[in-house]
């Protein structure tokens, strides 16, 4: 139940993996070590890939080592938290119907999706929340039955080392941040998309297992996915919330923060802002 509880909320994030490719740094690299003003021992950054196939998962020995050398274990939400987990999962259905926010043409491109893509109806898809259609295209876009998570994998890990774990934010702001970036109309639109979706991911896919970070953001940065209101919502301002909260948690015992890939580039990326608050940011590259 534990397992699956984490799959279900990692399906909610995964669309969150957009953002504007503005480059803080040259380097390339999912693992960054953080140095320098009152730390006295190293933190690290890691960018993941909420969900992935199987065949496409690997690990490498250096994620393992930096979260080994730290204190604890960091994750945008407590995945370990039982009722954060409760908070999203009664975040999959809402009491108000979708189709209460559409027109007759965005009512039949929403049921002529679901019905050619996800074999539903708008019928009975009516009172799915955004945050549901949203983990229905995350699903749908991963393309394969064999699924691997690189924070169930982390949490693994910590757990065998006693590692305590943390998360920088509440899932009831995430389900906000989530419902505040999308309107039922561009959902609509968005499922009909699925198919270009489900490419994007694929392309994706190959530049996270290449570490390239800043590609991966350009690729994912697509005008037919994204927004200002979506990069406003589930990436500047949670990146500024994180960065903000990071240092005292760093002070406090050294951390392996794990969050998705998307949050690390840009100007308003996590390395960035951590670097204009002082911090020395290193690629850990093997």
């Amino acid at each position: 139940m534990k397992k699956l509880s984490l799959i279900i909320a990692l399906f909610i994030t995964n669309i969150f993996s957009t953002v504007k490719a503005q480059v803080a740094t040259a380097s390339q690299s999912l693992l960054w070590e953080i140095t320098g003003k009152e730390l006295t021992k190293p933190s690290y950054v890691f960018g993941t890939f909420h969900i992935m196939c199987e065949s496409d998962f690997l690990l490498k020995e250096k994620v393992i080592t930096s979260l080994s050398k730290t204190d604890q274990l960091a994750f945008e939400v407590n995945y370990t938290d039982p009722e954060e987990m409760k908070v999203m999962q009664s975040g999959m259905l809402s009491t108000q119907k979708l189709s209460s926010n559409l027109n007759e043409q965005q009512i039949a491109l929403l049921d002529s999706s679901l019905r050619k893509y996800y074999q539903l109806t708008l019928q009975q898809a009516d009172h799915f929340s955004n945050s549901q259609l949203i983990s229905l295209l995350a699903l749908k876009s991963v393309g394969c039955c064999r699924l691997k998570s690189y924070e169930l994998n982390l949490l693994k890990q910590a757990t065998k080392e006693n590692k305590p774990v943390i998360g920088l934010e509440k899932a009831k702001d995430q389900m906000e941040a989530i419902n505040r970036s999308y309107t039922t109309s561009n959902l609509a639109i968005l499922l009909s998309l699925t198919p270009e979706y489900k490419q994007m991911i694929k392309e994706a896919t190959e530049l996270y297992k290449a570490e390239k970070h800043l590609d991966l953001a350009y690729v994912m940065n697509d005008p037919r996915f994204t927004s200002d209101l979506l990069q406003q919502h589930t990436l500047t301002n949670r990146n500024q919330n994180w960065a903000n909260r990071m240092p005292t948690v760093m002070r406090h015992k050294s951390t392996f923060f794990a969050v998705g890939a998307a949050h690390l580039a840009g100007e308003n990326g996590v390395i960035q802002l951590l670097i204009n608050q002082g911090y020395t940011l290193k690629p850990v590259l093997n």
